[in-house]
């Protein structure tokens, strides 16, 4: 009983940490944030952070991973729902993962700028593996799904979802470059949504999907995250989102 009491004061004392480094990540940002800032925060000893996080760039680790636990928790269920046909669970899954990171919007974007320093690039391709892999599994059965109701057509199942996350992995990495350019204008726009199209019709074909089924990521979504350095909305690039060419 004494061992159980205690992996659960571990786990609550992991999460106090968690919860104070994200309170800083958001108020004054990781770079700036220092582990007594931490310390601080809890009342806590040096000695006792280190007996859950042996540097800031773990508490950063934990914390990200925590995010994709959580984002996990809100994107399974929609690949799980039995009464849903494959394709609208790709559709509901894009819509809800946007709408996830856009209400996140204020704590994810500190976290973006950290996570594509020229420091991170390993924590970087460590995280986006993990992701993928995960998703990829969870993908795979939405593949199978959609084949045995005649929506997808691949030969190979278990590797398109894996190949689709690949996909989506490099459609990230693009919009996180733009997201972070200090100088992206209004007139950019046409160009990120044409390159968005582009990885659509990409995963469109990897599943065997019918063409313009699919919408990785809504144009209010793209404009929420570009707005602030882009300036007002205006209408989406038509004929980059809506009207790619039938194959």
């Amino acid at each position: 009983m004494a061992r159980v009491i205690n992996e659960q004061d571990n786990a609550a004392r992991r999460r106090d940490i968690l919860d104070a480094a994200q309170r800083l990540v958001f108020s004054k940002g990781y770079e700036p944030m220092t582990i007594q800032d931490i310390l601080d925060a809890l009342g806590m000893s040096k000695g006792a952070f280190y007996h859950y996080f042996d540097s800031k760039a773990a508490v950063l680790e934990a914390l990200i991973a925590r995010m994709r636990d959580d984002a996990m928790g809100v994107l399974k269920p929609l690949l799980d729902d039995p009464a849903l046909p494959a394709l609208d669970k790709i559709r509901r899954f894009f819509a809800a993962s946007g709408r996830w990171k856009t209400d996140r919007r204020d704590i994810l974007l500190p976290l973006l700028r950290t996570l594509y320093s020229d420091d991170n690039f390993v924590l970087r391709q460590k995280l986006s593996a993990g992701t993928a892999a995960l998703s990829a599994q969870l993908l795979g059965d939405v593949i199978r799904q959609g084949i045995r109701e005649g929506t997808l057509n691949t030969p190979f199942p278990d590797q398109a979802g894996e190949i689709a996350m690949n996909v989506l992995v490099d459609l990230s990495e693009m919009l996180a470059g733009e997201i972070l350019k200090p100088d992206v204008a209004a007139a950019d726009l046409p160009r990120i949504e044409a390159r968005v199209a582009a990885h659509t019709d990409a995963l469109e074909r990897v599943l065997g999907a019918p063409a313009g089924s699919l919408l990785i990521i809504e144009p209010a979504t793209l404009r929420a995250w570009l707005a602030p350095q882009a300036g007002p909305p205006r209408k989406p690039h038509a004929a980059a989102v809506r009207n790619r060419p039938k194959r």
